[in-house]
């Protein structure tokens, strides 16, 4: 994100293709600085990868954005995570009991999630068909009131079904 293309910057470039009604847009940086990564989801973002990624989680990110998901990066997971929480904080209510309506199978599949697997490798992890791991997501998504994949890890992470690596 921190390369300039001419006159015009990354987030610049993200929200003039999202303006346009193009394709989803997954940002490919070479930092996490906060500022430019919420810039960026402002601009419509789908997507955040690190250039240093492996081929594959490129690809992945890639095709995941493209077919429409959300794709984080887990280095850059951390600090967006932290924004999150700092600002749920901060307003009044807290005590969210949406993750207890999740059955053990959806927490399976939401902890999976929140580790990076993509839809297929938690399909085989779990000894299930791809459609069927689709169909626990969108319940996911439903009992938790969340709108994609990113929504639902803050949510896994907020309510203690998943911890920071250390």
């Amino acid at each position: 994100m921190d390369v300039k293309m001419p006159n015009v910057s990354g987030v610049e470039a993200t929200r003039r293709v999202r303006a346009a009604g193009g394709p989803p847009v997954c940002v490919l940086t070479t930092f996490g600085e906060e500022d430019v990564l919420w810039s960026a989801v402002d601009a419509g973002a789908a997507g955040f990868e690190l250039t240093s990624a492996t081929p594959e989680n490129l690809i992945e990110a890639v095709r995941t954005v493209a077919a429409g998901g959300t794709w984080i990066d887990g280095t850059l997971l951390g600090p967006m995570l932290a924004t999150v929480r700092k600002l749920r904080q901060s307003r009044a209510g807290g005590g969210d009991n949406r993750v207890a309506a999740l059955t053990e199978r959806e927490l399976e599949v939401l902890r999976l999630m929140a580790r990076g697997a993509s839809n297929r490798e938690i399909a085989d992890g779990l000894f299930l068909a791809e459609t069927t791991v689709k169909t626990h997501i969108g319940v996911v998504f439903s009992k938790l009131g969340a709108r994609d994949r990113a929504a639902a890890i803050v949510m896994a992470y907020d309510a203690g079904v998943v911890q920071p690596r250390g």
